[in-house]
């Protein structure tokens, strides 16, 4: 559901697909540079949650898993959609 959100929100898949940090992703928030480092939190939580993956329970680590292959998905889709568009 989250995805769906940032899909309708910023016409992208995936909130790792963006650079927070851009002027242009700034507009798209208010400028508000509270929200700005919330998202851009999700893409450290991201990179550790990936680098600990060795000390997850079983469970975790499908859960992992399940999420980092559907957002390599996601991605993958993103570029197509754009290309397709001629934006890359």
């Amino acid at each position: 559901m989250l995805t769906s959100i940032y899909a309708a929100l910023y016409k992208t898949t995936s909130p790792l697909t963006l650079d927070w940090r851009s002027n242009e992703v700034a507009v798209m928030l208010g400028n508000d540079s509270q929200i700005i480092n919330l998202f851009c939190n999700i893409k450290t939580e991201m990179f550790w949650f990936h680098a600990n993956a060795h000390e997850l329970f079983p469970e975790d680590i499908l859960f992992k898993t399940l999420i980092l292959d559907n957002e390599k998905k996601l991605a993958k889709a993103h570029i197509k959609a754009a290309q397709r568009q001629g934006i890359i």
